[in-house]
C-alpha cells in the first residue's frame, strides 16, 4: 500500500468511525500527512498524532500506526537519523552486494 493510499483509508475511517470528533480527527489526519511526507519526517507530530488517537480514538490507532510505519516514513526517519549521526547509507546495489552503512 502506498503511503497516500494509507494515510486515504485512515480518512475513510473516520468518516465512518469518529463520529462527533470528526473534525478533530481529520485535523489530525491533515497533521500525520504533513509530518509524514515533509523531508525528513517529523516523527515529533507523528508522535503527537499517535497519542492524539491513542486517548480519543483507540479503536482507529492500528490505521495511524500503518501510517506512521509505512516503508517510506521509516526508511527516511532512519536515513536523517543516520545522516544526524555522521553516517551514510549506500542503497543497495548488485555490485555492492546490498545496503551498507558507512
Amino acid at each position: 500500500m502506498q503511503l497516500d493510499e494509507a494515510i486515504a483509508a485512515l480518512s475513510r475511517l473516520v468518516e465512518t468511525q469518529a463520529g462527533s470528533l470528526t473534525p478533530s480527527a481529520m485535523s489530525q489526519v491533515t497533521e500525520l500527512d504533513r509530518a509524514a511526507k515533509a523531508v525528513p519526517p517529523d516523527t515529533t507530530v507523528i508522535a503527537e498524532v499517535r497519542e492524539w488517537f491513542t486517548r480519543n480514538l483507540p479503536l482507529i490507532l492500528p490505521a495511524v500506526l500503518e501510517v506512521a510505519a509505512h516503508p517510506t516514513v521509516d526508511t527516511a526517519i532512519k536515513a536523517a537519523a543516520q545522516v544526524a549521526q555522521g553516517q551514510t547509507w549506500h542503497e543497495p546495489g548488485p555490485e555492492r552486494g546490498g545496503g551498507e552503512i558507512e
